[in-house]
C-alpha cells in the first residue's frame, strides 16, 4: 500500500501539485482495488489505526473515481478531504514499515 501512495506523490511532485497526491481516475481505481484485495486477503499485516484510516479514506476515493467518470455520486466527499485523508494514511502506512523494518532488523542480527 506504501507504493500506491509514493506513486501518488510522485505524480504529485512531477506536475507541482501542491496538496501531495495526483492521480488519474482509472489509476486510482486501479490502486483501490488493489489495495481493497489486500486488506481483504486475510494477511493483516497493518496496524488497527492503518486499517481504520484506510477505512476512512476509501469512500472518498470512491467518490474521486467516480467524479472522474463523470458521475458525482458523493458530493459530500470532497478532493480536499481526500488529500487529508490520503496524507494521514500515507504518514501511518510509513510509520508502521519503518516500525517493522527496524523489528526485521532486530530479529535479522539475533540469527546471524
Amino acid at each position: 500500500m506504501v507504493f500506491h501512495f509514493e506513486n501518488m506523490r510522485s505524480w504529485a511532485a512531477a506536475y507541482g501539485h501542491k496538496s501531495g497526491y495526483v492521480f488519474a481516475g482509472e489509476t486510482l481505481g486501479d490502486k483501490l482495488e488493489d489495495m481493497k484485495g489486500l486488506m481483504r486477503s486475510g494477511l493483516r499485516l497493518v496496524s488497527p489505526r492503518v486499517e481504520e484510516l484506510w477505512y476512512k479514506w476509501q469512500p472518498f476515493a470512491v467518490a474521486a473515481v467516480e467524479r472522474r467518470r463523470g458521475k458525482d455520486l458523493y458530493p459530500k466527499f470532497s478532493e480536499e478531504e481526500l488529500q487529508a485523508r490520503s496524507k494521514a494514511l500515507h504518514a501511518a502506512l510509513k510509520a508502521e514499515r519503518e516500525k517493522l523494518m527496524k523489528e526485521f532488523k532486530r530479529l535479522s542480527k539475533n540469527i546471524d
